[in-house]
C-alpha cells in the first residue's frame, strides 16, 4: 500500500535530519565532480523541500524546482522557480528546456503511469545532462513496517519501485541520451537472509523499526517496535551473515549526457 498525496502535504515530512542532509552533500560532491558546477539552468523534478536545489544556488544558475506538494514548494523560499507539477496527469507541458535535469528519491515512489510521464518529460527537457538518484537496488520487503493499530503492512518511506542501475540505464537510454558514469553512495545496505526475516515478521512481528511514521490506511502513528529476545537474536544473525559477504551502498546516481 502507498501513501496518497495528502500525506506530502504533512509539513513534518519536510524537516529533514542531519543524516538526509549529509547524504544529499554527498550527492552534491558526486554530481560536481563529475558534471563541474557551470549550468545555465537546472530544474529538479520532485524537489521535495528544495534542499538538494539549493546547494546550486551559488552556482549562477537559474533553478527551477518541480513537485506536487504545495507544502514542499514553500520551503523554496525564492532561490528557484516553484512549477506545481502532478505526474499522474501530466500530458503536455511548458518547461524550457534545460542544462540540468535532475531527479532524487522520486521514481521509487511513482505508480507506473506516473512513472512513464516522469521519463518521458525528464528526457524531453534535458539538453546536456540527466542526473537519476534512486535506492541501490533496494530490497522492499526488508523495509516494511506494521501499523500496530490496523495491522496493515506497508513501506513507511512510500516505495513501491525498487531498480538496478542496468534497468535505469535502459529506461533513459537513447540514441541522443547516453550513459556517462554511475555512483554508488551513502551507508552500506544491511544484509538480509530472507527465510530468518520471514520467520522474524511471522512469528515476532519483527519489521522495520523506524522513530516516525503514519500508517497509509488509517493515518496512525504507532508502529510495532516489538523486541523479542528470539527476533533480536535473528537480527543479529543476519548481521553476522552480512560481515561475509560483499554489500552495496545504499544510493544510487546514474548520470546521461544529451548528444548534441
Amino acid at each position: 500500500m502507498s501513501f496518497n498525496k495528502e500525506h506530502f502535504e504533512n509539513e513534518l515530512i519536510w524537516e529533514y535530519s542531519p543524516f538526509q542532509k549529509q547524504i544529499n552533500e554527498e550527492k552534491y560532491l558526486a554530481i560536481t565532480r563529475i558534471l563541474g558546477e557551470k549550468f545555465d539552468s537546472i530544474v529538479d523534478i520532485g524537489c521535495g523541500n528544495g534542499h538538494m536545489l539549493s546547494r546550486f544556488s551559488k552556482t549562477g544558475a537559474k533553478l527551477y524546482g518541480a513537485d506536487f506538494s504545495n507544502t514542499a514548494l514553500k520551503h523554496l523560499n525564492g532561490f528557484a522557480e516553484s512549477i506545481h507539477l502532478d505526474l499522474e496527469c501530466v500530458k503536455e507541458h511548458d518547461f524550457d528546456k534545460c542544462d540540468l535535469v535532475m531527479t532524487f528519491d522520486v521514481l521509487e515512489h511513482l505508480r507506473e503511469s506516473a512513472l512513464k510521464n516522469a521519463i518521458n518529460l525528464i528526457k524531453d527537457i534535458a539538453c546536456k545532462y540527466i542526473v537519476i538518484n534512486v535506492p541501490n537496488d533496494e530490497d522492499l520487503e526488508l523495509r516494511r513496517a506494521k501499523c500496530e493499530k490496523c495491522r496493515t503492512i506497508f513501506h513507511p518511506y512510500g516505495h513501491i519501485n525498487t531498480f538496478s542501475e542496468a534497468m535505469i540505464v535502459e529506461m533513459f537510454s537513447t540514441n541522443k541520451i547516453q550513459h556517462m558514469a554511475t555512483v554508488s553512495l551513502g551507508p552500506t545496505k544491511p544484509y538480509n537472509q530472507h527465510t530468518l526475516s520471514n520467520i522474524s515478521k511471522c512469528v515476532f512481528d519483527g519489521y522495520m523499526n523506524i522513530e516516525t511514521g503514519t500508517c497509509p490506511s488509517c493515518g496512525g502513528s504507532s508502529l510495532i517496535r516489538r523486541r523479542h529476545p528470539l527476533g533480536l537474536m535473528i537480527k543479529a544473525l543476519n548481521r553476522f551473515l552480512g560481515l561475509f559477504v560483499h554489500r552495496e551502498k545504499e544510493e544510487l546516481i546514474v548520470f546521461f549526457r544529451v548528444l548534441e
